[in-house]
């Protein structure tokens, strides 16, 4: 088993959601996951999905950096107007 297989177990069990249906959002196959359980390295377009479906970096996904964490919507809108009013201090409005 592969720490990218690992990985996206993970994110999956921490959705909340199937397995079936995050690949089904996705876009891949059950035959995906059982690759990428014998340890067959998935291309850059799954992995892409993948991050992107969970609002992650590639580099998490394949254990350059820490694990990944989802985030909520919420916690993303809070996050954002933040910054926006961070960057409205910083240009003086």
């Amino acid at each position: 088993m592969t720490k990218i297989y690992r990985c996206i177990g993970d994110l999956i069990r921490k959705s909340g959601k199937s397995t079936s249906q995050v690949l089904r959002d996705i876009g891949l196959t059950h035959n995906a996951m059982i690759h990428w359980k014998r340890g067959i390295v998935p291309n850059v377009e799954s992995l892409v999905k993948v991050a992107n479906y969970f609002n992650v970096s590639l580099d998490s996904l394949v254990g350059r950096t820490e694990p990944p964490v989802i985030v909520n919507c919420e916690q993303c809108k809070r996050y954002e107007s933040v910054m926006s009013n961070i960057a409205d201090l910083a240009r003086g409005e």
